[in-house]
């Protein structure tokens, strides 16, 4: 589970505050394995749609990041963690924007081209000019690559997709980790192509999609 990859990788500790930037199949995921496991967690989104969904998921406040004050929400401690997952360059400078001294940032999204030159000297203001919060605020960003298909020396990691998959499902398994919240859509097999090209046009109301192949599979 991608998730749980990236809260492996980053070193949560308990009762640490887990910020979550993009609320999208893996941001949900996260969201709801770092509630698992203990974390206040804050999710972002700006898509009016995927908050509503995901304010009905219960593992913490939801905010948009052009609200006023989202940094309230995470009370006089600040971010622990940040889990980075909406692979848009916005997405980053957001999670910059909250970090404080120790902050560690996981990068689960893929930022797939460069940033405008506007918001790359933006970030390199931020991260690196006087007083830099790479350097001065101890900020470590962390890259959360696949899991190795078993563990191979020296390699400290635990954790492989697996023995991932194995506590997902055993958590799922005794309720405690609701997977099914994650589903937005259930629709015939017959939808498939209308909803992976909605899906790649940008339609982000999609968020975990069922396909369904009973006679009583819905539209989509």
């Amino acid at each position: 589970m991608v998730g749980e990859r990236g809260i492996h990788l980053a070193q949560y500790a308990a009762a640490e505050t887990v910020v979550v930037g993009g609320l999208g199949l893996v941001g949900l995921s996260a969201a709801l394995m770092a509630d698992q496991m203990g974390a206040r967690v804050l999710g972002i989104e700006v898509d009016p749609a995927r908050l509503a969904f995901a304010r009905g998921l219960g593992f913490g406040p939801v905010a948009s990041p052009t609200e006023a004050g989202v940094g309230d929400h995470l009370g006089d401690t600040g971010a622990d963690l940040i889990l980075e997952t909406s692979g848009s360059w916005h997405g980053f400078k957001q999670a910059v924007s909250l970090v404080r001294v120790w902050t560690r940032i996981a990068v689960m999204g893929i930022y797939r081209d460069p940033p405008p030159a506007d918001l790359a000297l933006d970030l390199h203001g931020t991260l690196y000019g006087f007083p830099s919060k790479f350097h001065y605020q101890r900020l470590q960003i962390i890259g959360c690559g696949s899991d190795p298909d078993e563990v191979l020396a020296p390699n400290p990691h635990l954790a492989t997709p697996r023995r991932n998959f194995a506590y997902t499902l055993e958590r799922a398994g005794q309720g405690k980790l609701p997977l099914g919240k994650l589903v937005s859509h259930t629709v015939r097999p017959d939808a498939i192509e209308s909803v992976m090209r909605a899906m790649l046009g940008g339609d982000r109301r999609y968020v975990g999609v069922v396909f369904d192949w009973s006679e009583g599979g819905s539209e989509p």
